[in-house]
């Protein structure tokens, strides 16, 4: 054997170095990380079904436009299982069982939603509204009546606004022949307290306030204050008209449209919307003031801008 293979001659083999040391992971921080991705997942499933929920009442919606009363119904059935504790999916069941001429079913769904939240100011306006197109007004202002003490005591309104609630409950109740002299009296109170907030000597009318005006002028019509009315129904479309005419305007301009942007044609829908309202509105003023021709052309316009109580459109 060569020296150069001997042990001696060969070099030591290095020395393995120790693994380091492992850092310590504290349990709390794995907790939390769990606990937040815990409350990520449920707060996307919650969400999520919410939101299928949305999108199939969206689809009972449209069934129904199209007049197709039985895929209405599935859709809206599947909304409901989906989101069965949902106030919204509640009101929206009443509202398509009174549109398919099922009331007594409105009426459950009614029930369950204001068991739901039934101090929510959205769900009891939305219920009394409802009422009252089914011409249940004996149901429906009470329900005005619980708003308004919201607002008093719990603020979780404003005051004007559900004062205006209360006046226009009251004038559609006028409307069927079931508000006496008081309620129409507090109703006229409502209202004028609710105008004081924004009417002053300088205002510029706004919406808000032409829909407040709306309501004092039909509370006049069934006070026995028609000319009163007149003068406030004529400054509310003033302001919905000059709306409308801005809209269609600005959107002229642009001539590379071949039609109009969808978003355009749902805010002229909607103001149109209302304007059937207001016509109809005044259209049974100059009824009492005996002007039949000026009626006979706002009821034409009403409803060619859509009024329909069945829809809402009232």
């Amino acid at each position: 054997m060569s020296s150069s293979n001997s042990p001696e001659s060969q070099p030591l083999p290095p020395r393995e170095s120790p693994p380091p040391a492992r850092r310590s992971r504290p349990i709390g921080r794995w907790l939390l990380t769990i606990f937040v991705l815990l409350v990520v997942y449920l707060g996307f499933t919650f969400l999520n079904t919410k939101s299928r929920a949305q999108w199939k009442w969206a689809e009972a919606l449209q069934a129904l436009e199209q007049g197709q009363i039985t895929e209405a119904q599935q859709f809206a059935d599947q909304a409901l299982e989906l989101a069965p504790d949902d106030p919204a999916m509640q009101l929206y069941a009443a509202e398509l069982s009174y549109r398919i001429d099922a009331p007594e079913n409105a009426n459950e769904h009614l029930k369950r939603a204001l068991e739901l939240a039934g101090e929510s100011p959205y769900v009891l306006n939305t219920s009394s509204f409802l009422l009252a197109r089914m011409g249940r007004h004996d149901q429906s202002l009470p329900l005005a009546d619980k708003v308004v003490e919201l607002a008093e005591t719990k603020h979780t309104i404003h005051r004007h606004t559900a004062l205006n609630q209360r006046a226009y409950a009251i004038a559609l109740a006028a409307e069927d022949g079931q508000a006496s002299p008081e309620q129409i009296k507090q109703g006229l109170i409502d209202i004028n307290e609710a105008l004081a907030i924004f009417v002053h000597d300088d205002m510029v009318i706004d919406q808000r306030i032409a829909n407040y005006l709306d309501t004092r002028g039909y509370l006049e019509l069934f006070a026995g204050a028609p000319k009163q009315g007149l003068e406030d129904i004529n400054k509310a479309i003033a302001v919905y008209e000059l709306l409308r005419q801005k809209l269609l305007a600005q959107t002229k301009k642009d001539e590379k449209l071949d039609q109009l942007p969808e978003t355009v044609v749902a805010e002229d829908k909607e103001l149109k919307n209302v304007l059937a309202v207001l016509y109809s509105h005044r259209a049974a003023i100059y009824e009492k003031l005996n002007q039949p021709e000026a009626a006979a052309a706002d009821r034409a316009r009403a409803k060619d801008f859509g009024l329909n109580r069945k829809k809402g459109i009232w």
